[in-house]
């Protein structure tokens, strides 16, 4: 998840900064996170009897592609704040800090209390705060 939300963060590079594309990312990243909260339990049943290799490999096949384009959001919104509101970047980096440590230890709470797909759902509802507040600068 790291190494292919760090490919996201490096392709962000070459994305001119608009509202609507990060409208347009962070939908996918929605639209992925319901496909998992509706067949990842299933899935997961289903390959419990898979060798490790074709677990790994499912795996990377599964969480690549969401990850990746979890990588552009944040770099892009710094792009836009470099070009608007310079001086607000390095609160951009104190919340982006304070939330990655806050929700690893809330999903991994939410998890075991809930259930994983409640983890799905939190996520949903975290990056429908991003579109509701990037629809504010469109």
């Amino acid at each position: 998840m790291l190494v292919s939300s760090g490919f996201g963060s490096l392709v962000s590079q070459k994305i001119t900064p608009k509202p609507y594309r990060i409208f347009l990312i962070v939908s996918f990243i929605i639209i992925s996170f319901i496909i998992y909260a509706l067949f990842l339990s299933s899935w997961l049943r289903t390959t419990i009897g898979f060798s490790l290799t074709a677990k790994i490999i499912l795996s990377f096949i599964w969480i690549a592609p969401p990850a990746f384009f979890m990588g552009i959001p944040f770099p892009l919104g710094l792009k836009m704040l470099l070009f608007s509101n310079e001086y607000q970047i390095p609160w951009a980096w104190g919340i982006n800090g304070v939330f990655s440590v806050v929700s690893a230890v809330l999903a991994t709470i939410i998890a075991v209390e809930l259930g994983f797909v409640w983890v799905m759902l939190s996520a949903i509802g975290a990056y429908l705060i991003v579109i509701i507040s990037n629809l504010k600068r469109t």
